[in-house]
């Protein structure tokens, strides 16, 4: 016999969110702005509805490169304007990840998870600290369907979902979030996404022990999502999830 069980009133919280950085790695570069969207189950209206959206600007360290001006259109007299000092940042960071139960949301969510957890633990002076929240890849939904490319804007177009790929937070959060609602109308179990995460040439950076990696190529076939069928199948559960989109 099935289990019922509503995605929605089981994970009644997410936050999306998307980074901009001086860079690709999370040891040498910075984070200079933070996008997010917190989604909060709705018994009324019997959909995700939205708590808190904004996003924070924050100073650098040096000049910006003049590639992530480019790709961005964000520049130092930005940040110096309107950018938070560093301490406040983490501070308000510190607040935004503070709810460990909260289901933490992204287009190849890793990057951002990493460049998060390396500017908190620079805050903390604590090199051991972890983010543990559950977490959903958008970009392992999106591979296990869809052949190659699988960037941001191409999906947008692909699943017909409202927002733009502007390279900016708050815009890339908000488009993440309408690939993800429009990818949940599918067929499928969507908890077969919580912290599993397809890889494609191997782990980069830290390794959250709450997640599991499945390798998964660029040309479709759900390997993540058989992953979790087989799951079900060694426990001996069959679930059915409701999802209200």
């Amino acid at each position: 016999m099935s289990k019922q069980l509503d995605f929605a009133q089981t994970y009644q919280k997410i936050l999306c969110f998307d980074c901009e950085t001086t860079g690709f790695s999370w040891i040498k570069n910075q984070i200079i702005e933070i996008g997010f969207v917190l989604k909060s189950f709705s018994t009324k209206t019997n959909r995700y509805e939205n708590e808190l959206t904004g996003s924070w600007l924050v100073k650098a360290d040096a000049p910006l490169p003049q590639k992530i001006i480019e790709i961005t259109k964000i520049t130092d007299k930005m940040l110096e304007e309107d950018g938070f000092e560093r301490d406040r940042f983490d501070e308000k960071l510190m607040e935004l990840f503070e709810d460990d139960s909260v289901v933490l949301m992204g287009y190849n969510v890793p990057f951002d998870l990493n460049f998060v957890q390396e500017e908190l633990r620079k805050h903390l002076k604590n090199p051991k600290f972890v983010l543990n929240h559950r977490v959903i890849d958008v970009l392992t939904i999106y591979r296990d369907r869809f052949v190659k490319p699988h960037k941001l804007v191409v999906a947008i177009k692909k699943m017909d979902a409202q927002g733009i790929n502007s390279h900016r937070a708050l815009d890339d959060a908000l488009a993440t979030y309408e690939v993800f609602r429009k990818l949940m109308k599918q067929n499928f179990n969507p908890v077969a996404y919580i912290n599993r995460i397809g890889t494609y040439g191997g782990v980069k950076g830290h390794i959250f022990t709450q997640v599991k990696y499945i390798k998964q190529g660029l040309y479709g076939g759900e390997p993540v999502y058989r992953d979790y069928l087989d799951y079900l199948k060694g426990i001996g559960e069959n679930i059915e999830w409701i999802v209200q989109y």
